[in-house]
């Protein structure tokens, strides 16, 4: 992460391979707990698993 944003590096791709990236971003205003830390409500926005991810992506894959 930097003032041009979030750069995230993959290694080449082989023959055949395809990548997908899936991102997730939450924002809200900052608020300083009691104990001087960040709320950190948005990190748990946005912490999922792979699985939980792929599932919202692609509801289909699950029906039935």
């Amino acid at each position: 992460m930097n003032e041009r944003g979030l750069q995230v590096g993959y290694p080449p791709l082989h023959v055949g391979e395809v990548c997908h990236a899936h991102v997730a971003v939450a924002w809200k205003h900052v608020v300083i707990g009691e104990n001087g830390e960040p709320d950190v409500a948005t990190w748990i926005a946005v912490d999922l698993a792979p699985t939980q991810t792929v599932r919202v992506v692609y509801p289909h894959l699950f029906d039935g």
